[in-house]
């Protein structure tokens, strides 16, 4: 799916998902793209964002739009961005529960 995408050059090596998310990034600048994604953080810039459950379209809207709507994307978002503190060893509270798109 992703040819001929120009991929991002640097001394500081950035990482796979950085990388991902420029190639992606460059495609959707020409073209409409469709991308089915587990980290929430790949789509969080696209004009509209399909959330799927059991085969059935749950929720459609803006990251920020769902955010705010406070149903399943939210709550998947919510989770996400928990575990990815955890792993450099900084809780939610420790941050006030606002980084990166929680409200």
């Amino acid at each position: 799916m992703l040819s001929n995408v120009p991929f991002p050059r640097c001394s500081s090596r950035p990482s796979p998902p950085l990388l991902l998310q420029s190639a992606l990034l460059a495609l959707r600048a020409s073209r409409t793209t469709v991308i089915v994604a587990h980290r929430l953080s790949t789509i969080m810039d696209a004009h509209t964002v399909v959330v799927m459950a059991l085969g059935q379209v749950a929720e459609t809207g803006s990251h920020h739009e769902l955010l705010a709507a406070g149903g399943l994307y939210a709550e998947m978002w919510a989770k996400q961005a928990t575990k990815q503190w955890q792993q450099v060893g900084v809780s939610r509270s420790a941050v006030g529960g606002r980084f990166r798109g929680w409200h």
